[in-house]
């Protein structure tokens, strides 16, 4: 589970940024569940990533 306010949608197709660095990689994800604060990563990043949010 991310953070909703780390998704980025973007014409139907879900990014989030991931640390790495001294920067950002941006990364497609597919989603699953959500509630009203989180939601469910299906693929796309792997344990461990640490999401940026905005």
């Amino acid at each position: 589970m991310i953070p909703n306010n780390s998704i980025i949608d973007r014409a139907g197709k879900f990014y989030v940024l991931i640390k790495s660095g001294s920067g950002t990689e941006e990364k497609e994800i597919t989603i699953g569940s959500s509630d009203a604060t989180n939601t469910e990563v299906l693929s796309g990043i792997l344990a461990g990533d640490e999401v940026a949010t905005h």
